[in-house]
């Protein structure tokens, strides 16, 4: 029985078979920049008429999905805002987080659907200021 099988694999040696495979393959296509404006407000706890002031504001931004549509690209995603503050008393400091989501086109001439975007995003800019008992939070 041993000896049959050694038969049968040198006999496979003689007589190779071709084998065919698909490779899936990512091809860099083309980059685009773009800039989006995410904006947000929350309510302050406390009274309309105390003085509030904004020490420190910071955001990150996170992606949920991005899709490929023929020469554009729709990425979604939030921003998520971090804010240190003083209401009333100076020397009280309280925090502050709050979410705001965006969705945002991206022209990209070359983009067809199907392909797999790689997307990067950056906060550049944050902005924070109260008025009215509202915190008006900006992001670009």
């Amino acid at each position: 029985m041993e000896m049959m099988q050694e038969g049968r694999g040198n006999e496979t040696a003689r007589n190779p078979e071709t084998m065919r495979e698909m490779l899936p393959m990512q091809r860099f296509v083309a980059e685009a920049t773009s800039q989006a404006v995410v904006e947000g407000d929350v309510a302050l706890p406390g009274g309309l008429r105390e003085e509030t002031n904004v020490l420190s504001a910071e955001a990150m931004a996170v992606l949920s999905g991005a899709e490929v549509d023929d020469g554009e690209v729709e990425v979604e995603g939030k921003v998520t805002f971090h804010v240190l503050y003083t209401q009333g008393d100076p020397t009280l400091v309280s925090a502050l987080e709050a979410s705001a989501e965006f969705s945002h086109d991206v022209d990209m001439p070359l983009a067809r659907e199907g392909m797999t975007p790689m997307v990067t995003l950056t906060v550049e800019h944050v902005e924070a200021t109260a008025q009215g008992g509202r915190m008006h939070l900006l992001a670009i």
